[in-house]
């Protein structure tokens, strides 16, 4: 009976331990039935990190909702507002070329022997730039040389003889055997063998200088320093006067046409801005043709620039000729404009904020423009990160490059 009793209690013990344990815990109440908070647990970090500031936010509000706003600043570079003198340009394409082209060949037509330059080649005065061989031209001067010399001799011999003869019949006369008439044939036969003599000098000398001559154009020699920048001619080929071309590059010309509404603002001298490859040249007025091009409204304007090695032969490049002035502008980077549907405008910046100003432009020049509107000297400009801005947005300033 005990046994039973005993299984009974320990029976009713285990059931009332697997009730308390299916039980909800109560919360903890207060005097008012109000839910007393007791506490997140040490290790509850999901908890505490929820209720962190978020990182990056810089003094944001709070929304209607409760959620806190971060205000977003935007980097801008500005430039301080000033005074300054700005020219307007008139742009036009124009082509370069040498300062100086000669294009030259031998002065006798033979075959090219011997070719000493190719193109490309720097090239000095008096420079051998082919030979040629004419063995007939030689064979020619030869002959008209020693036909020349063989008359020359035999006048020369003439002229002794008679000069001999006319010695002889002087000494005569003056001893009285020989009359005035012999002494006057002496005389007269002494002055054309004189003559003679002196034609066939003269017509020896004159066909060894063109023979020289001859045999110096069998060699094209450089009149000047500069370029090789063409060969129309190879070795084994007839020479002409036209077989190698050659420039000079000290300086460069560019030719430009201009319209004649400005052609009469432009002057010899002037300053003259050219654009290549990114990269701004200074050159200078050279010409300015007075007539019109074929009878129109257009002039012919070279201008003229120290040479530049990346600047090729035949180049088009952009040609800025400066037509007017204005002093005392307020001047910006061109850049630093923008547009929209009420016109062009830029921003300044007061009290780190942006402020749209709505402007004209005026004159422009190498990237700069002027602006005409509701501005101050001393205003700062935004020349860069415009394109990124709205009125009133917060900025922060930072230094260019």
């Amino acid at each position: 009976m005990k046994k039973i009793t005993i299984i009974i209690l320990i029976s009713l013990m285990l059931i009332g331990s697997v009730v308390g344990c299916s039980q909800t815990e109560e919360p903890v109440r207060g005097a008012d039935d109000s839910v007393v908070d007791q506490g997140v647990g040490k290790g509850d970090k999901s908890s505490r990190d929820n209720d962190a500031e978020p990182p990056g936010d810089r003094g944001g509000a709070t929304s209607p909702n409760g959620e806190r706003e971060s205000i977003n600043v935007l980097p801008v570079e500005v430039a301080l507002l000033e005074m300054q003198t700005i020219s307007d340009e008139y742009r036009v394409l124009g082509k370069v070329y040498p300062i100086q082209e000669l294009t030259v060949g031998v002065q006798s037509s033979g075959i090219v022997e011997q070719m000493n330059v190719k193109i490309g080649d720097e090239i000095e005065l008096g420079d051998t730039l082919y030979s040629i061989n004419d063995d007939q031209l030689q064979l020619s001067n030869n002959q008209q040389l020693s036909s020349a010399l063989n008359t020359l001799n035999s006048m020369k011999s003439k002229y002794e003889i008679e000069m001999a003869d006319y010695e002889k019949t002087k000494a005569l006369f003056d001893s009285g055997y020989a009359s005035a008439t012999d002494m006057d044939k002496a005389s007269n036969d002494l002055s054309t063998a004189k003559s003679n003599y002196d034609n066939a000098l003269q017509n020896y000398n004159n066909i060894n200088a063109t023979a020289s001559y001859n045999l110096s154009g069998m060699t094209l020699v450089s009149p000047i320093q500069g370029i090789v920048s063409d060969i129309e001619v190879s070795v084994g080929e007839k020479s002409g006067s036209n077989d190698i071309t050659i420039i000079s590059r000290d300086q460069l010309r560019i030719d430009t046409i201009v319209a004649g509404k400005v052609v009469n603002d432009i002057h010899v001298g002037d300053e003259v801005r050219i654009n290549h490859s990114d990269e701004s040249l200074i050159g200078y007025v050279e010409a300015i043709s007075p007539v019109g091009i074929n009878g129109t409204d257009s002039f012919a304007v070279s201008v003229v620039l120290d040479d530049v090695p990346e600047l090729n032969i035949g180049t088009n490049v952009e040609v800025y000729y400066s037509v007017s002035e204005a002093e005392n502008q307020y001047v910006v980077p061109k850049k630093s404009v923008l547009t929209d549907v009420n016109g062009d405008y830029i921003y300044k910046i007061v009290d780190n904020h942006s402020v749209k100003i709505y402007i004209e432009q005026g004159f422009t020049n190498n990237g700069m423009v002027q602006i005409i509107g509701d501005l101050l000297e001393g205003d700062l400009i935004v020349t860069n990160g415009q394109n990124m801005l709205t009125e009133g947005q917060l900025v922060e300033i930072q230094e260019g490059e």
